[in-house]
């Protein structure tokens, strides 16, 4: 048997600021783009505080080139199923509401490229993008067949690494297909032990394919194709 009685009454408060700053000079375009976020919430009595930047370099030698890079501290706020914190005592089980729980927190890199070219008389261009994401406050979950279970406390920490590539472009004149391929490792420490992380997908590659029937360019046809790692669907 579940037994619960709770009620949710919270506000939400929340600012922020941005703004862009761009430079050409005779090495190449640099734009910045930055800026902070504030919020409260008077449910667990949170403030968070967010900065994030990213930049953009386009080489003045070769604008075919662009470089990136991007960082921030960044928080997702738990919605009412990470609230639950589900005791079973004897076959009885109660849910009570945590008033004490944080937002978890990703610190975040990014650093990415984009090359455009031209093959065959048509346009390319090829992404590549590394990332790091190192987590606190993680609030771990379990997957039962379709139901999601969250343990209901930021008891465990870890990151998620990963690269991403993809060659975008007309491989039939006219159309739009790509090709992709993403390694990533998303772990996290739990009780002391390390273990995968629910979402940790080891690689994956993703194909798009678009092409026109014979002989007329008003029926066109959409070819998809995925494979991937499985996943672990939560702590062992």
């Amino acid at each position: 048997n579940l037994k619960s009685v709770n009620q949710v009454k919270s506000n939400h408060f929340e600012t922020f600021l941005q703004d862009t700053w761009r430079h050409e000079s005779p090495v190449g375009i640099l734009s910045f783009n930055y800026g902070a976020r504030l919020s409260y919430w008077s449910w667990n009595r949170e403030w968070l505080f967010s900065p994030r930047v990213a930049m953009g370099f386009v080489p003045e030698k070769n604008d075919n080139f662009t470089f990136r890079l991007a960082t921030g501290l960044y928080y997702q706020r738990p919605f009412y199923k990470e609230l639950r914190d589900t005791v079973t005592q004897n076959g009885n089980t109660r849910v009570e509401l945590n008033k004490n729980i944080k937002s978890q927190r990703s610190y975040q890199i990014v650093a990415g490229m984009e090359y455009k070219f031209r093959l065959a008389q048509r346009p390319f261009k090829l992404t590549t993008e590394l990332y790091y994401k190192a987590q606190g406050n993680i609030n771990p979950y379990n997957v039962d067949n379709v139901k999601i279970v969250y343990y209901g406390q930021n008891i465990a920490k870890g990151f998620v690494a990963g690269i991403d590539l993809k060659l975008y472009g007309e491989f039939v004149k006219g159309t739009d297909s790509w090709i992709s391929f993403s390694l990533m490792k998303a772990q996290m420490t739990l009780n002391g032990k390390k273990i995968p992380q629910p979402t940790d997908q080891r690689w994956s590659m993703n194909f798009f394919f678009s092409d026109y029937f014979p002989g007329t360019t008003r029926w066109k046809m959409n070819l998809k194709a995925s494979f991937a790692d499985g996943l672990p669907f939560g702590p062992p």
